[in-house]
């Protein structure tokens, strides 16, 4: 009996052809790689979209800027890595004020499940979006080792644990 990855990994060659799959099952999908014509056809696979949030609040300066972008880059390898074949990156959310970030974040989360995604996953290595209440998404994961201190072993368990509840925990 195939298990889920294998099952995907043949719908993925089925659906976008050998050359197709093979680029995604070697890499992350991002929503630029998927294809009008083929998205009826893989949609229920990817049942997970990945919502990256920077949180720059437009008075950085570039080197702020440039190391926000690598921390979120680094926080999302620990959701696109291990989960592709399931996830779909979005888009990143850059800047959030502070009156109305949390509203813009729960609308976006929102509206990817009307187009169709199961789970919405926020990620951020903002250490001030950790506390947000966002509760049109699913997970919400602060990962910044740099600034909480967290061994990236202990996210990987944590978020192994999490998705996992989130996959086959729930009762959607």
């Amino acid at each position: 009996m195939m298990g889920l990855k294998e099952q995907t990994e043949m719908a993925m060659v089925f659906f976008l052809g050998q050359h197709q799959a093979k680029k995604v099952s070697e890499g992350v999908v991002k929503f630029s790689e998927i294809e009008q014509d083929q998205w009826s056809s893989v949609k229920e696979y990817f049942d997970t979209a990945l919502l990256p949030v920077t949180g720059l609040k437009g008075n950085e300066q570039p080197w702020e800027v440039t190391k926000a972008l690598e921390e979120l880059r680094d926080a999302l390898d620990f959701l696109e890595i291990p989960y592709k074949g399931r996830t779909v990156t979005y888009p990143s959310i850059h800047f959030i004020n502070e009156e109305n970030g949390e509203s813009a974040i729960n609308t976006c989360c929102r509206r990817l499940k009307e187009a169709g995604f199961s789970y919405v996953v926020v990620v951020t290595a903002n250490e001030d979006l950790a506390s947000l209440h966002l509760a049109e998404a699913d997970l919400l994961f602060f990962l910044n080792s740099s600034k909480s201190g967290v061994n990236p072993e202990e996210y990987k368990n944590e978020i192994a644990l999490k998705v996992q509840q989130l996959w086959f925990g729930s009762n959607k």
